[in-house]
């Protein structure tokens, strides 16, 4: 009781989140929680021609999915998150 006392009276912030890339690529909004189906009932896309590396360490599921569902203002709000921090990440191409 105590904790949850101190946390709502915290600034808490989130220095890293990765969902602007899903939300770019019209994925999902910030706005809407979103419920990903669970890994073990539900398996992603299977991808194939990844290059072997970091990436293949994934699932499909978690590949495919990414960070949605762990993000939303839902989320944040319910959580009493009080700032969040967004990646941007640009491809070399994009950077003209």
């Amino acid at each position: 009781k105590h904790a949850a006392e101190l946390h709502k009276q915290a600034i808490v912030i989130d220095a890293h989140c990765d969902i602007l890339i899903p939300i770019a690529d019209g994925k999902i909004r910030l706005s809407d929680k979103v419920d990903v189906p669970d890994s073990t009932t539900l398996e992603g896309p299977q991808f194939s021609g990844i290059a072997k590396g970091a990436m293949t360490q994934f699932s499909s599921h978690a590949l495919y999915f990414g960070t949605i569902g762990q993000y939303s203002i839902p989320l944040f709000l319910s959580g009493g998150l009080t700032v969040q921090g967004c990646a941007i990440y640009l491809e070399d191409t994009q950077l003209d």
